[in-house]
């Protein structure tokens, strides 16, 4: 993840966030439970996948019911990736995924961290912290001191 672009809607309408600033590690824990569910799930329907491949879900996209809001479905794409193979394949899903208790368990962790990453919370927890004499400082002065 190089960088993190989160698309969401607020009060104010449709929005987008891109930012190179890095998530913290729990927002890139849930992305790595939805490629671990996809795995599973796409060897149990028959996907034929060589031993030691697996899905990296890099975008989720959440298919709403247009009536009552209520979640009907994900779609998933990223990049499926092979052992000790550099070649990697884009793939994305074709229908939805039914939203059972696992996915919505995951979505849930990955809503909460995209919360957290839109209000500020990254990986770097302080981006100013507090010097000895109670002013702050950035990271470059604290830098530029050591």
């Amino acid at each position: 993840m190089n960088s993190i672009s989160i698309g969401y809607v607020d009060a104010t309408g449709e929005k987008t966030l891109t930012c190179d600033e890095q998530p913290r590690e729990e927002f890139r824990i849930a992305m790595q439970a939805m490629s671990f569910y996809y795995s599973d799930m796409a060897e149990n329907y028959g996907v034929r996948m060589p031993l030691q491949a697996f899905f990296a879900v890099d975008k989720v996209v959440p298919k709403r019911d247009k009536k009552s809001g209520a979640l009907k479905g994900v779609r998933l794409s990223g990049r499926f990736h092979i052992k000790d193979s550099a070649a990697t394949q884009r793939f994305s899903t074709i229908e939805d995924i039914t939203p059972t208790d696992n996915v919505l368990r995951i979505m849930r962790k990955i809503y909460d961290e995209a919360a957290l990453y839109i209000s500020g919370e990254r990986r770097e927890e302080n981006l100013f912290k507090t010097s000895r004499d109670g002013e702050q400082e950035s990271s470059d002065e604290r830098a530029n001191e050591e």
